[in-house]
């Protein structure tokens, strides 16, 4: 009986982090909306809320979770401590890193992003730089909200990007508002 329960504790584990959306990786890392880009940094204080921070946890996470945690793999701990140790890098050390990695209930709460472009026409005007890159640039909106929601502060700055001169037929990044 004890064995059974076991058996179907550990198999609800594995089921529910499966299909739980915030371990598929290759989504959390496309998704730019909610975390600041290299250009968008502004300094350390920018590090808790970039998107090096959230894909290190993501990925510190994913190897505790999937393979420590379910015991798949006890051989991949120097490979958690490597991965949390660079989480705590692209964070700051302000960051708690291991609650992060062994909280059940931890979701990414990054402020909202929103990034606006120039029109292509504006973009097409800029002369290319001696490798083929235009340098744009463009607004970004960083929105803070409360746990219920609100907003608490509104940020907004210039950052700048390098284009590559065929960028109407590159997709537009991810997060932003591309003009048509």
């Amino acid at each position: 009986m004890v064995i059974a329960v076991l058996a179907w504790v550990l198999v609800s584990f594995r089921l529910s982090f499966a299909q739980d959306p915030a371990n598929d990786l290759d989504t959390a890392y496309r998704d730019e909306t909610r975390c600041l880009v290299g250009p968008e940094l502004r300094g350390a204080s920018d590090a808790p809320i970039s998107c090096y921070c959230r894909d290190a946890l993501l990925d510190a996470r994913y190897v505790y979770r999937t393979y420590l945690l379910t015991s798949k793999d006890p051989r991949l701990r120097g490979a958690y401590l490597t991965l949390e140790h660079y989480a705590t890098q692209m964070c700051g050390k302000a960051h708690d890193t291991v609650r992060v990695v062994s909280d059940t209930e931890w979701r990414w709460t990054g402020p909202d992003v929103m990034r606006l472009y120039p029109p292509d026409d504006q973009i097409e005007k800029l002369t290319p730089d001696a490798n083929g890159f235009r340098t744009v640039q463009y607004d970004v909106r960083v929105t803070y909200r409360d746990p219920q929601g609100h907003a608490m502060k509104v940020e907004k700055f210039k950052a700048l990007e390098r284009m590559p001169s065929d960028f109407k037929t590159s997709a537009c990044p991810a997060g932003a508002v591309c003009p048509k």
